[in-house]
């Protein structure tokens, strides 16, 4: 479908072989009219690129893990250094675990914790060649990832598989634990399916709508979800009727991030060779820009009061200030 040169044009896709009518945005057609937002600090020195971020609970100290196979944990005001750790391979999920612990995966879980200068790792989980990124509960105690044809569920609180169950694509390469522990969304090569998590029963299917593979997705607490394709577009979905809400078009060649802020208000959207935005979900109209353009922009995280947001990138990590929507 030709895209109509209006801020807000009518697109159909297709959910489970069902056709809905979505409300959908061309970014391009606003992106004069999108106000910057205000880099506080850069964190420079990794020696390669920044994969996955996560901020402590009172928002103090960023832990990081890239493609240097290294695990690092800085001081947000001072910069400094706190922790690091070398793994095996790329650190492709990092988060923190209750009570004052880190997590990072490359292929092997591992929870240390963290000492000036010292590696104190604690427990290794399972050797597991996992595609994508692990996805860690709003908590910090329960984590999950795709590997193979199976998703994988460990609670990390006590140190112990959980569950598993079969997924239909060997290719997913993203999944994503709602808040509550509930459910689990998982991307792949032909759409995405929103599954049980605790029996693995399929409850969606959001099929076709990226005309492609979709390489990340995210579950927000309001019962929203949203997936970004190699397409460049970012979809919202309801996930309780696998109905399609909003599409936003053209936001750049890859969308490599998705997050969802804490209170479900707000949605940052990283894309691979372009600036990233952050959305309003009420209204789905754009707060902000980030003007973060690299080749590489990876991953991103909220700080615990939603008023900053980190953005993993190329050998740094930028933090932003972000304003509220509107009223």
């Amino acid at each position: 479908m030709k895209l109509l040169e209006k801020t807000f044009v009518l697109l159909f896709c297709f959910a489970s072989a069902t056709a809905f009518a979505a409300e959908s945005v061309d970014i391009k057609t606003l992106f004069e009219s999108i106000p910057e937002a205000e880099q506080l600090r850069k964190y420079s020195g990794y020696k390669s690129t920044v994969v996955s971020i996560a901020w402590s609970s009172d928002g103090k100290r960023i832990f990081s893990g890239g493609f240097d196979k290294r695990a690092t944990l800085r001081d947000v005001e001072s910069g400094e250094i706190v922790f690091f750790a070398h793994i095996a391979v790329a650190g492709n999920s990092v988060a923190f675990v209750p009570p004052d612990e880190v997590f990072y995966t490359g292929q092997k879980i591992c929870i240390a914790a963290p000492d000036k200068d010292k590696e104190n790792v604690q427990w290794h989980g399972p050797n597991v060649p996992y595609r994508g990124r692990a996805s860690v509960r709003a908590d910090g105690k329960v984590v999950c990832f795709a590997a193979e044809k199976e998703l994988h569920i460990w609670d990390l609180e006590n140190r112990k598989h959980l569950r598993s169950f079969e997924i239909e694509d060997t290719a997913s390469v993203s999944s994503d634990l709602e808040p509550s522990g509930k459910r689990v969304i998982v991307g792949n090569k032909q759409g995405a399916v929103i599954h049980d998590a605790e029996s693995g029963e399929v409850l969606h299917r959001l099929s076709d709508a990226h005309g492609g593979k979709v390489t990340v997705c995210a579950f927000g607490p309001n019962g929203v979800v949203a997936t970004g394709g190699d397409d460049g577009n970012m979809i919202a979905w309801d996930a309780k009727t696998g109905e399609m809400l909003h599409c936003v078009t053209h936001l750049g060649r890859i969308v490599n991030a998705l997050a969802f802020s804490h209170d479900g208000k707000k949605l940052a959207v990283i894309v691979h060779d372009s600036d990233g935005y952050v959305f309003d979900t009420k209204t789905w109209e754009p707060i902000c820009r980030l003007p973060s353009r690299s080749d590489w922009n990876k991953q991103v995280a909220w700080d615990p009061t939603d008023t900053k947001l980190a953005v993993a990138q190329v050998r740094s990590i930028k933090v932003y200030k972000i304003p509220d929507g509107k009223k």
